[in-house]
């Protein structure tokens, strides 16, 4: 079985939403100080590079991350999407580009092509975002997708807050999970499976995840 990373490596340059936010990365103990071992202190916005939020991010009574167990981590009917026009960034179900016409995905990850721009101002400024009824279109369309995922800085643009705080509530009060800043400039098809590894810590609306893709 192959595998592909579909997460970022987090470092000091990971861009962040509107540039708020911290990582850091530092050695507190390193051989060049005369220590025996290294040892890194992080500091980490929980939404900083490749991550999901969960519902409690947006939904008062919504579920953090640890709320969910192993299993709902483990996605196995993936659906690979495309925008049909890349200077159309308000996204609908009528924007993207489906690969085929298989209703039981359970993972949708769009891929804009906006991640060539990562880096620079415009991935951080003037980016695809989702329309709110988009969350309703695809779950009419997939009931059983329980994540979407998008090669963005985030589902929502900065121009249009109003937009993207609905955006987040339509998907996150259905238990659609969002992963945002995702790694696909390198995926060509669906993979077969696709496991995601979010930080497991108490009440966290999101998390930082590691992401593998995995073909037979």
């Amino acid at each position: 079985m192959r595998s592909l990373f579909l997460s970022h490596v987090l470092n000091s340059s990971t861009p962040l939403y509107k540039n708020q936010g911290e990582t850091s990365f530092n050695f507190i103990s390193d051989f060049e100080f005369g220590n025996h071992h290294r040892k890194m202190k992080w500091v980490l916005d929980n939404h900083a590079g490749t991550h999901i939020d969960a519902p409690g991010h947006y939904i008062e009574s919504g579920k953090s991350i640890d709320d969910f167990n192993g299993d709902f981590w483990l996605f196995n009917n993936i659906g690979l999407v495309s925008l049909k026009d890349e200077k159309d960034l308000a996204i609908s179900l009528a924007s993207l580009d489906f690969e085929n016409n298989d209703f039981d995905k359970d993972l949708i990850l769009i891929k804009t092509g906006y991640e060539k721009h990562r880096g620079s101002s415009l991935y951080q400024k003037n980016y695809p975002y989702f329309l709110p009824e988009l969350a309703e279109q695809l779950k009419n369309k997939f009931p059983k997708l329980r994540v979407v995922g998008i090669d963005c800085i985030s589902i929502k643009n900065p121009e249009f807050n109003d937009i993207g705080d609905l955006a987040h509530q339509e998907f996150l009060k259905r238990e659609i999970l969002l992963i945002e800043d995702m790694h696909l400039s390198e995926i060509k098809s669906s993979p077969d499976m696709v496991v995601i590894l979010p930080l497991r810590i108490s009440g966290a609306d999101a998390s930082p995840v590691s992401i593998l893709g995995l073909y037979e």
